[in-house]
């Protein structure tokens, strides 16, 4: 898997089976649970405030599994098109997460 892949999925240009992908990758090594928060929607914007929480179960690019937790807040704002999602964004605190499941490197 190349780099663009990941700047694409990341840029909300990517298609589901890449987003697929990625979030397969996380739920797969993290085990991550999602609570909304918040969700706010005017006309075709949705921004949904969650908390994101998990453990380190698995080896996840190039880290080892800490069998560690996190918990972080994130965001992510969507843009609807035809009963569809057009194009998304995603902002987290990888540094944090990564922190609380003692990644070092």
């Amino acid at each position: 898997m190349g780099s663009r892949h990941i700047d694409d999925v990341f840029l909300g240009w990517s298609g589901l089976e890449k987003a697929k992908y990625v979030w397969q990758e996380l739920h797969e090594s993290f085990q991550i649970n999602l609570q909304v928060e918040d969700i706010i929607a005017q006309g075709e914007v949705v921004a949904v405030r969650y908390i994101e929480s998990g453990k380190s179960l698995k080896a996840f690019r190039g880290y080892a599994a800490t069998n560690k937790s996190y918990a972080i807040v994130a965001m992510e704002w969507f843009i609807i098109q035809n009963n569809r999602i057009y194009r998304h964004w995603g902002a987290r605190d990888s540094a944090e997460q990564f922190r609380q499941m003692d990644f070092n490197g």
